[in-house]
């Protein structure tokens, strides 16, 4: 089981929570991605958080501190701001 770690409790608790990281939500190509993403996910009972950075690398690290700070995440999925579609 993937979680976190309650160290008051020392059990793991799930938090079925994905986060998904896009370089650009409006890209038809992204907004598929996460679209499948998002159906595979809720039919497994797991909720999924949209993070866009908008092509923007200091975004995308922000994006990738909060992974780190907030241990909250049972998955992370991240397309590159460098990512393409061809």
């Amino acid at each position: 089981m993937v979680g976190i770690v309650d160290v008051a409790k020392k059990e793991i608790v799930s938090t079925k929570t994905i986060l998904v990281v896009v370089p650009d939500f409006t890209n038809p190509f992204f907004s598929k991605v996460f679209r499948g993403i998002e159906a595979v996910a809720v039919t497994n009972g797991y909720q999924v958080i949209l993070g866009d950075t908008g092509n923007d690398l200091e975004r995308e690290k922000w994006f990738l501190n909060l992974l780190h700070q907030k241990s909250r995440w049972n998955g992370f999925i991240n397309c590159r701001s460098g990512c393409s579609n061809h």
